[in-house]
């Protein structure tokens, strides 16, 4: 094995994983030995789940947890076989570095700028510029370890497709649309850019969220590639590198950005990104970065030129491992990967560099199901479906289906208000602004709302003639329970207390110190003025609250006719009392232990 310094291409990964004529032989044995397994075994793997040869095989998503578990389960990387009394290591340590990259951050390699196709260089270029003059790119006011807001040393932006979102340290960022939105299975570069014209983006920015997408479509190609080399002889399943969309981050050198953090951790520099893992990725998926560095013309600029690195460190909350972390300087044009299970096990930082501006476009694979238009709207057609129903069945069946009906809608209304509009509403106008292509959805989703708040407060007035001494009607007799008004007293319950969690957070001091179009601004279905009590909730449910725990006070004991052994918990929902009686036999047994 040679000890020459490494240059990070990929021709050095590939010589790094053969080593010496002995290290290619072993290599070429391993392969011959799976290829013979893989002939036996081919039916079994192409069929995990035992599914019959004519029925859908399972997701690759499914698979992956039967056969390699999830991101959770994975274990961390071996110990380093090693020692040193350095505190990371760099390519200038040779050997030693080489040793600890193979041995303990498998998946984590790059290519360097010569061997990528110049065109994929310019069209990267070219996007960066389009996307900055049409100022996408933001600073985002995080709640890290949900705690009071920061706002990012990092601008970004989010591009992706169509309805897809990227949610971490308490924030949805809302995507930019990289292809056709009428017709996202339309490749085509020129429908595309129309599409996105008619939302409103200038040509130049909608050919630049286009290009992004083609990009993402060479990227895809490259990470299987490296994939099939690095990871396949490796494993007996390969994550997915089906990127759906990238967060494109700028980040400005420390010769302008004066208050970049050091890091503590290792003493590597100033960090624009701290350590993190990435987060509402798909178990076992790639990332790719492409990472594009620009001469500022800052007259303050010292002389002395600090690269821009990358830094990887084994993610071991015992904070016990020995093995070192690793920093990287990449040169502009640089395209490196973190394979396959490698987000799950370690952590990234990056290192500012003194005098260059640095654009990094990270291609990812989000999480599939909650955090898409396509997911939210398929959801309130199917709950607001269920709500039309015609009431056929027994009584017990109508009464357990309206209890059924009532919590998703609830559920439903919470993840629309938390999720989404309060998402939206706290990122100020400028950003709503810049995302036309989110104006619709927003709006359906605020109309839904309206409809599913109405049929709450219906709900609620049949609970309220349930319990009136006026002579009841049939159907408050036949439909109403006390699981209903366990429902919805808990749900209001919950609901205010994340109210009350959302009106700390926008009271937070940060959102002063900013420009008045980044600030929050008001929602006209969630901070309403005033309220039509015969179609709205009040904004503040304590009071409803207190208002439904009396009308159930009151159907138990007309139900009882004024018996019973528990009219004074009639007011309580049955796991309130639960958790009273458990508590209470919990003090019994204690008293019987100090006896």
């Amino acid at each position: 094995k040679t000890d020459d310094h490494h240059d990070g291409t990929y021709s050095h990964c590939k010589r790094l994983k053969m080593g010496g004529s002995k290290q290619k032989k072993n290599n070429k044995q391993k392969r011959k030995k799976l290829m013979e397994e893989e002939k036996p075994n081919k039916k079994k793997r192409n069929n995990i789940s035992g599914a019959a040869p004519n029925q859908p095989q399972p997701s690759l998503a499914s698979r992956l947890k039967k056969v390699r578990g999830t991101a959770d389960s994975t274990p961390l990387p071996p110990e380093w076989s090693h020692h040193t009394s350095k505190s990371f290591l760099s390519p200038s340590d040779g050997s030693l570095f080489d040793s600890c990259k193979r041995e303990c951050y498998r998946g984590f390699c790059w290519e360097d700028p010569h061997k990528l196709p110049p065109t994929l260089h310019v069209q990267f270029d070219q996007a960066f510029d389009a996307l900055y003059e049409a100022g996408l790119f933001l600073h985002d006011a995080v709640q890290p370890g949900g705690k009071r807001l920061s706002r990012t040393f990092v601008s970004r932006t989010v591009i992706g497709n169509p309805g897809s979102t990227y949610r971490y340290l308490g924030l949805r960022l809302f995507s930019h649309p990289w292809s056709s939105t009428s017709n996202e299975n339309d490749s085509t570069t020129t429908d595309g850019i129309q599409s996105l014209t008619s939302l409103g983006y200038t040509h130049e920015c909608a050919s630049a969220l286009v290009t992004i997408r083609i990009l993402n479509e060479q990227l895809k190609k490259r990470t299987q590639h490296m994939l099939q080399y690095e990871i396949a002889p490796l494993v007996e399943l390969v994550g997915s590198a089906d990127y759906s969309l990238s967060l494109i981050n700028r980040m400005e050198p420390t010769s302008l950005k004066k208050d970049l953090k050091p890091d503590k951790d290792y003493g590597m520099g100033k960090t624009s990104v701290s350590w993190h893992k990435d987060s509402g990725l798909a178990d076992f998926s790639s990332i790719a970065v492409y990472h594009s560095l620009r001469d500022t013309t800052n007259e303050e600029s010292s002389d002395v030129r600090n690269p821009w690195k990358v830094a990887v460190r084994v993610a071991d909350t015992t904070k016990q491992t020995t093995t070192p972390p690793l920093s990287v300087p990449l040169a502009s044009g640089t395209l490196y990967y973190l394979l396959d299970d490698f987000n799950h096990k370690h952590e990234h930082t990056v290192v500012a560099g003194s005098n260059q501006l640095r654009y990094s476009s990270t291609h990812r694979v989000a999480r599939e199901g909650r955090g898409t238009w396509h997911y939210i709207r398929e959801k309130c057609r199917n709950v607001l479906g269920v709500t039309k129903e015609n009431e056929q069945g027994s009584l017990s069946e109508r009464r357990k289906r309206l209890v059924k009906a009532t919590r998703l809608q609830q559920q439903l209304m919470d993840e629309i208000e938390n999720e989404w509009l309060r998402q939206w509403y706290i990122q100020g106008k400028l950003h709503a602004k810049l995302h036309p292509y989110w104006h619709k959805p927003i709006q359906q989703l605020e109309e839904w709302f309206v409809e599913l708040e109405l049929g709450t407060v219906k709900t609620i007035e049949l609970l309220q003639e349930s319990c009136s001494k006026k002579k009841q009607t049939s159907q408050a007799e036949s439909l109403v329970s006390q699981d209903l008004f366990d429902v919805l007293i808990e749900a209001m319950e919950e609901r205010q207390k994340t109210r009350t969690t959302w009106l700390e957070r926008l009271e937070d001091p940060l959102f002063a110190t900013m420009d008045e179009m980044e600030q929050p601004f008001s929602s006209k279905v969630l901070d309403r003025v005033s309220f039509d009590a015969t179609r709205n909730l009040p904004e503040n449910l304590t009071p409803l609250v207190a208002n439904l725990r009396k009308y159930r006070r009151k159907f138990v004991k007309h139900a009882q006719k004024g018996h019973g052994s528990n009219a004074q918990y009639s007011n309580l929902t049955k796991r309130e009392r639960k958790t009273i009686a458990s508590n209470w036999e919990s003090m019994k047994a204690s008293f019987g232990n100090k006896k």
